[in-house]
């Protein structure tokens, strides 16, 4: 499979409500076209996150995306998601074989990304934070240099880059071995 340029994570927690989160996503699937979402949101009540992933599900799934469910593998089973997305803090209990089409992890490092690589034999990784963001004030940033030699040393997985990033960062992630750039503000125009 292609992965597309940019995957989405969700926001829905920065917006007003819920519905003018899902607003924004068909705006990003009809009119920014994309194709891939991770449904995180992490903070939300347990009938608020299943809504959030079920309605993100039917969105995606309208428009051709693909979309996988952060840490909740029960959660992406209940809505129909086409795979799952590990934490970094999850990928030491990680289950060794998961039966998911698409499986990503988060990483920070390059020990966390062999890791990741090692047990799950993922489709993609997020390596982060590249640059300062709003979410991670106080993380240790890696810079291109850095992210480029763990990029390396994990190809062929294919590495999204996060962090502080938007689409003008497309070509400077692609020069430093990313298949494209994950973002929690851009496509939601936050």
């Amino acid at each position: 499979m292609k992965l597309p340029d940019i995957y989405g994570i969700t926001a829905a927690t920065l917006c007003p409500d819920l519905d003018d989160f899902l607003h924004r996503l068909e705006r990003a699937l009809t009119e920014g076209g994309l194709r891939l979402l991770q449904v995180r949101d992490k903070s939300l009540a347990d009938d608020e996150r299943y809504r959030l992933a079920s309605e993100c599900t039917r969105l995606c799934h309208r428009h051709q995306a693909r979309l996988l469910i952060n840490d909740d593998e029960e959660l992406a089973r209940q809505v129909g998601a086409d795979g799952i997305h590990l934490s970094s803090a999850n990928l030491e209990s990680a289950k060794l074989h998961y039966s998911w089409p698409l499986i990503g992890a988060s990483v920070h490092s390059l020990d966390q990304a062999q890791l990741a690589c090692r047990r799950l034999n993922p489709s993609l990784l997020v390596l982060s934070p590249v640059k300062k963001t709003l979410t991670h004030v106080n993380a240790r940033l890696l810079g291109w240099d850095r992210f480029a030699k763990i990029t390396a040393a994990v190809a062929p997985c294919p590495v999204y880059a996060l962090g502080g990033l938007c689409d003008a960062d497309l070509p400077q992630a692609s020069q430093c071995g990313a298949v494209g750039i994950a973002a929690m503000r851009s496509p939601w125009n936050l």
